[in-house]
């Protein structure tokens, strides 16, 4: 009886480290997980106690420099939409859909060393991700300083977005409805 007991106890004590052994994800996995990671640590615009809704969004690496903004590349995440960042040094905004936008913080300003320092560095250059939802209707992204209080804000820029989105849809394999309207408006298959 007390060996059955045993095996039972041992059994139980296994079975969490079992069941949550880690498998290794491929790369392609890792950068979806670390961009999906970006998106969903973000503020979440919802109203309180509701889940937030997860969209598909194009995630788009940017660069940003004291002359603008360039984009790097692309990828496909679902997410929830963004809300607005306590520091709203640039506003985010996608052309051919109406009502999306947000504000986010220059990742180019930084907090300085001492506790009393709000943003006291201004890097050369900084990147970072931002969003627009994965829709055929979006033409372009405007990112621009929501104020011009701040002469150290980056003064951002325009720049295609169906291109990046034709890129992202044919990267990532999937077979989205959506990803079939991008290849036709951007003249792909």
């Amino acid at each position: 009886m007390f060996e059955k007991k045993l095996i039972a106890i041992l059994a139980a004590l296994l079975l969490p480290y079992c069941a949550t052994k880690p498998i290794a994800p491929t790369e392609e996995e890792r950068l979806a997980a670390e961009a999906n990671a970006t998106a969903s640590t973000s503020a979440v615009a919802v109203p309180a106690g509701q889940t937030p809704i997860r969209i598909p969004l194009l995630a788009i690496e940017v660069e940003f420099t004291a002359e603008g903004v360039k984009p790097l590349g692309a990828k496909i995440v679902h997410a929830a939409p963004r809300a607005n960042s306590a520091f709203g040094d640039l506003r985010v905004q996608a052309g051919g859909v109406d009502g999306w936008g947000y504000t986010m913080a220059d990742p180019r300003l930084v907090k300085g060393g001492g506790p009393d320092d709000a943003r006291a560095i201004v890097l050369e250059s900084a990147r970072t991700h931002v969003y627009v939802p994965l829709l055929a209707a979006v033409t372009e992204l405007s990112i621009q300083p929501a104020t011009t209080d701040d002469p150290d804000v980056s003064r951002g820029g325009r720049f295609d977005v169906l291109a990046l989105a034709a890129a992202a849809c044919a990267q990532m394999r999937m077979e989205l409805p959506v990803c079939r309207q991008i290849a036709e408006r951007s003249g792909g298959e």
